[in-house]
């Protein structure tokens, strides 16, 4: 047989096997970074996607800067999923919620790291409506002691940040 390569890019003395390199049931997709076994492409190690096309983020040879698992290969999206107190999409950044605030002073956690950038953000939540640089003193428009009250002023003004008056 002389394969045709209107459909797919077929190879083989019968036409049913991939031309190295294309893979899938119709031998029409191209596998970028990785090698064909059958109808499959086996990715490298960094990269994910049934083709093989996604990187893991991270400089060559040290994916996710060493704080996290790439999560390579044909059945995954070439992801980092980083280790603790590890955060945005490569796992560049270091953040401990812990030193986000002085829990020796404040023994509440009143922050949690953002997941995307891996700043310090005070939490807004039933824990309470913190602001500040070091989350010590209430959000506009909180009081009280773990900043979860609402202030009484109606919508027309605001309490102080510290003492709730």
């Amino acid at each position: 047989c002389v394969c045709t390569q209107v459909d797919g890019y077929w190879a083989g003395v019968d036409c049913t096997s991939c031309v190295e390199g294309w893979f899938g049931g119709s031998c029409d997709q191209l596998c970028v970074n990785g090698q064909t076994e059958g109808q499959t492409c086996i990715c490298d190690p960094g990269y994910g996607t049934a083709n093989c096309s996604a990187v893991c983020p991270g400089p060559q040879g040290g994916r996710c800067y060493g704080h996290g698992t790439c999560l390579d290969g044909h059945d995954r999206d070439g992801t980092c999923m980083c280790d603790d107190h590890w955060y945005t999409a490569d796992c560049s950044v270091y953040c401990n919620p812990a030193e986000c605030f002085d829990s020796t002073v404040w023994p509440l956690p009143r922050a949690a790291c953002n997941p995307l950038t891996g700043t310090c953000q005070c939490q807004h939540n039933a824990s309470g409506y913190w602001a500040g640089s070091d989350c010590n003193h209430c959000l506009f428009g909180y009081m009280g002691g773990k900043c979860d009250e609402e202030c009484p002023c109606n919508g027309h003004g605001g309490c102080g940040q510290y003492d709730g008056v």
